[in-house]
């Protein structure tokens, strides 16, 4: 798909312009300046739109494609046999780079989540990085059954089921690209509030997982000691204490000086912790700090951006093994924020298949 994309874009960009007749009108569309404008528009929007925006990823990535491809148009007008030389190399680089990553990324999957089953137990929410490594080898074993077998309609069911899996993987490049800008993304004002969110106690005990969001929290409160330190987190069915306040103990047994924090106890999910700790922000407006796991940076730049608060994100670090299936969880999570769009995309691509095959079976 990509060797067919490059080739019509190489063949477009032969052509400087295109001249076309409407109604004894000659129009006359410069390609040259098309492609110029939409990197334009994709590098300003990638700027402008807000840090935990997936679509920023998107376009970001759109715009290193377009940038690259216009640098090989230029080395080849060039005609200089060391840029070309390179580019080749760069080339021969990722294809053979390709196979092996995918390969890797299997192997990967299947390792950490050995590990992950073996320390932390069998859960169901333990076994996606599992899962998904039965996805992706059952994908290539389904490509090359269908891709032996001669007929229209199941060449058919392989671009449709193609299709739907170039949109999750266009998907997953913006998902981990706004990640990475989150990640390394230079902060801005300091806080007046660090909102330290919570994620489960365990036998009414601060786990290991919350203890590094509560010592990255304690971390930027010295680095900023004016602002008011925020610990999110309710009381769970199964649980003596609201987290809240077993997150604030747990910070004042580390030396932390509580006096200058507070305990928001009612939330139950990560949209609620940060609800409920604007409203006990003396300022809704002021700039927050928001701490939690690495993973979770992303879903929780979201839904701050969605409650209109003023954010940051930092994120606390967590052990490889754990941070595979995490990642999987959370952007399945992601994915769950925004469900009815992506039912509609997916729809719309499988109507569209549906009417080709029909089309087709009318007019065999």
């Amino acid at each position: 798909m990509g060797i067919y994309l490059i080739f019509i874009l190489y063949t477009v960009l032969h052509i400087h312009h295109i001249k076309f007749h409407y109604k004894g009108v000659t129009y006359i569309i410069y390609v040259w300046s098309f492609i110029v404008l939409m990197l334009l528009t994709t590098m300003i929007l990638s700027f402008i739109l807000d840090k935990s925006n997936l679509y920023k990823g998107g376009f970001i990535n759109l715009s290193l494609f377009l940038v690259m491809f216009i640098l090989y148009m230029l080395v080849i007008k060039i005609n200089n046999e060391w840029l070309t030389l390179l580019f080749i190399l760069i080339a021969a680089f990722i294809i053979l780079v390709f196979p092996l990553s995918f390969i890797l990324l299997i192997g990967s999957l299947i390792y950490f989540g050995w590990q992950l089953v073996t320390k932390e137990g069998a859960r169901v929410t333990n076994l996606l990085s599992w899962g998904l490594a039965f996805v992706i080898i059952l994908l290539f074993i389904i490509s090359i059954i269908i891709n032996s077998i001669k007929g229209t309609y199941y060449l058919l069911t392989w671009h449709w089921i193609s299709a739907l899996v170039l949109y999750f993987i266009l998907h997953i490049f913006a998902f981990v690209t706004t990640y990475l800008f989150l990640k390394f993304k230079k902060k801005s004002a300091p806080p007046e509030f660090i909102i330290i969110l919570g994620s489960g106690l365990i036998n009414n005990k601060v786990p290991p997982l919350l203890q590094s969001r509560i010592h990255k929290g304690l971390k930027l409160s010295k680095k900023y000691p004016t602002a008011k330190v925020i610990f999110s987190g309710g009381q769970g069915t199964d649980e003596l204490i609201a987290e809240g306040q077993a997150m604030q103990e747990y910070a004042r047994s580390k030396g932390f000086d509580i006096s200058n924090s507070m305990v928001e106890n009612k939330s139950q999910n990560t949209h609620e912790n940060l609800k409920f700790s604007k409203a006990a922000m003396s300022n809704p407006h002021a700039q927050c700090y928001i701490v939690t796991n690495h993973f979770h940076t992303l879903r929780a730049g979201q839904l701050a951006h969605q409650l209109n608060l003023n954010y940051e994100v930092f994120g606390a670090s967590v052990k490889l093994y754990f941070w595979t299936n995490a990642i999987i969880r959370e952007y399945i999570a992601t994915l769950a924020i925004h469900k009815y769009r992506h039912m509609i995309i997916l729809s719309l691509i499988s109507i569209f298949y549906i009417a080709i095959g029909i089309i087709s079976y009318l007019f065999q």
